[in-house]
């Protein structure tokens, strides 16, 4: 397989990780997926996430602003999620 279908693979099981609840775990897989294809914009978003359920504020921010960078749409609506 290649880097992007290996970061994929990556960022699957960090999906399974975090519904478990395994922080740690998922930001291992999501950093793994983002060493692989650095423009893949669901692991920094993954990661952000995991990265907010360990009360690491500024490592949450910024992979959200690097996902947003990559992909602006995003930006409008995180804005909508944060302000619910």
């Amino acid at each position: 397989a290649d880097a992007k279908d290996r970061a994929v693979l990556h960022c699957n099981r960090a999906a399974c990780l975090q519904k478990l609840g395994r922080w740690d775990e998922v930001v291992t897989d999501c950093k793994a997926a983002v060493d692989l294809d650095a423009d893949y914009v669901k692991a920094y978003m993954r990661r952000s996430a995991a990265f907010e359920a360990q009360g690491r504020w500024h490592d949450a921010l910024e992979d959200l602003k690097k996902a947003i960078e990559l992909e602006p749409s995003l930006k409008s609506s995180e804005y909508r999620r944060q302000a619910m």
